[in-house]
């Protein structure tokens, strides 16, 4: 089959590799489409502290059933997904069904061999999902970063009628600020800077946006009404932190999700967040069950990811895809590799 091979940072290439042969506790699965991930990115630009080589990538997928155990819930040409996340399956975490606190937490396609930009996978029974029929397509392959979306904003307790600011408007950001809408949030401004983002915004519905660099940040945003309950910060350098923490309401709470890259440390708003007593929370990743959480959403309408997909390559394109990714940023959002 073709598949992308990372072979070490900023050597990669579409080439030959062998079919995967699945177990009897697994299923083989046609990739149909793949979404390009940040985490992607960071891999095969050597930004990524998180690599193994040779390896290939992508965790972003939609694909068809081809062959599944007789005795299994699965059958031909079944559309599916994956819960990327492997644990230890023996620690706490892993049996409250959280393998993503697991210390020996995984993702396959990112810590370990088998992503899907490839035309076939073999994937554990236990990790396949089953898709809504809506998802049937190539919108289906941004179902997992709508899941990050959907975690956070359960991270942050988003209820009907809280305001909301979502720092840093890119396909997380936007998906954080969709699923906040669809779960009824009164207001929704998001954050960033660059020009372009402001365009997504609006065509994703949100009109109030601030945008970085063009005056007072804080000013601007507070302008929107004043203080926020819940601020999302998908950035989290000091500068982010800062600007949520002044601008939340007393007792508010800020959401953080940036990965730290090269053993960041960030200094925390500290004073600011005692005196007012926020509540700064994690969110990393999602836990199986939100996906239903997902479908749900998109299923009604409430994720708009036509106006998110970007680009839509064939695999063998893969290189031609990375490079207008790099050399285009303000033209891609979300782009897709189908096979």
């Amino acid at each position: 089959m073709k598949a992308v091979i990372l072979e070490e940072a900023n050597v990669f290439r579409v080439d030959e590799k062998a079919d995967p042969t699945p177990s009897e506790n697994e299923a083989l699965v046609r990739v149909r489409h793949t979404g390009i991930c940040a985490t992607d990115v960071a891999m095969i630009r050597g930004l990524s502290p998180l690599v193994i080589a040779p390896i290939t990538p992508g965790h972003e997928w939609v694909g068809t059933i081809e062959e599944a155990p007789k005795d299994s819930e699965y059958a031909p040409g079944e559309w599916v997904t994956m819960y990327p996340t492997k644990g230890c399956e023996v620690c706490a975490a892993c049996l409250d069904e959280r393998p993503h606190h697991c210390n020996s937490f995984r993702v396959i396609g990112v810590h370990q061999d088998g992503g899907s930009f490839a035309e076939y996978l073999a994937v554990p029974l236990d990790q396949l999902i089953k898709l809504p029929e809506t998802l049937h397509n190539i919108h289906g392959a941004l179902a997992e970063p709508a899941t990050v979306g959907v975690h956070a904003n359960l991270q942050g307790g988003m209820a009907a009628g809280k305001r909301v600011a979502v720092i840093g408007a890119g396909t997380i950001g936007s998906m954080i600020g969709q699923v906040a809408r669809g779960w009824g949030a009164a207001d929704v401004v998001m954050v960033d800077r660059m020009p372009a983002r402001q365009k997504l915004a609006a065509d994703l519905g949100f009109e109030r946006f601030v945008l970085v660099g063009d005056g007072d940040e804080q000013e601007n945003l507070l302008a929107y009404d004043g203080e926020f309950d819940i601020i999302f910060d998908n950035v989290c350098v000091e500068q982010t932190l800062e600007l949520a923490a002044n601008s939340l309401k007393s007792g508010g709470t800020m959401v953080t999700l940036a990965f730290p890259h090269d053993g960041q440390k960030l200094v925390v708003p500290y004073m600011t967040a005692y005196r007012r007593e926020l509540h700064i929370v994690f969110s990393r990743n999602y836990a199986r069950g939100d996906w239903d959480h997902t479908f749900d959403l998109m299923s009604k309408g409430a994720i708009d990811t036509e106006r998110m997909i970007s680009g839509d390559y064939p695999l063998e394109n893969f290189v031609s895809a990375m490079d207008d990714l790099r050399d285009k940023p303000d033209e891609h959002v979300k782009v897709v590799i189908s096979t």
